[in-house]
């Protein structure tokens, strides 16, 4: 099923809908709106997560730790979970900017070498590897964001 979505139709139940539905199409649109109703969705599941897995960690330190694990191993299903759909929203969105298939692969790709490489420089407590990845994903996400603008007033 290929989602097109059209502008002033979404909202976040829609959105949340059509990224799920979505789960693997690389060739739909979606719209800014749905876009980043999905990205506060994941945010939030990612939040929850994240506050379940700490309470783990906590109690792992405390007692066992079998629970530091578990909770390791549900952020790493959350992630895994969310991963293809993100990437098929993102695909989506760009192509709806108006980018390519190939600016569509180059800025994913870049984006997930500067994601691989961040926790690099926190094992190397590399403070200016850190800071020189943070400024890349700033300039990333600068650029997506100016994309975004030029494609709405089309």
């Amino acid at each position: 099923m290929t989602i097109q979505e059209m502008p002033g139709k979404v909202g976040f139940g829609r959105a949340i809908g059509n990224f799920f539905k979505g789960y693997a199409d690389f060739r739909g649109r979606t719209t800014r709106a749905g876009f980043w109703w999905a990205v506060l969705f994941q945010g939030l599941v990612y939040t929850v997560a994240a506050v379940f897995a700490g309470f783990l960690v906590i109690l792992g330190l405390v007692s066992s730790k079998i629970f530091m694990l578990l909770g390791a191993f549900i952020l790493g299903l959350v992630f895994l979970g969310l991963l293809l759909p993100t990437f098929a929203l993102l695909m989506r969105r760009l192509r709806d900017v108006g980018l390519s298939l190939s600016a569509n692969i180059t800025a994913i790709s870049a984006f997930g070498v500067i994601l691989l490489l961040q926790p690099v420089g926190l094992v190397l407590a590399a403070p200016l590897l850190n800071f020189i990845l943070f400024l890349l994903l700033f300039a990333f996400a600068v650029a997506f964001f100016a994309g975004s603008l030029v494609a709405s007033k089309r």
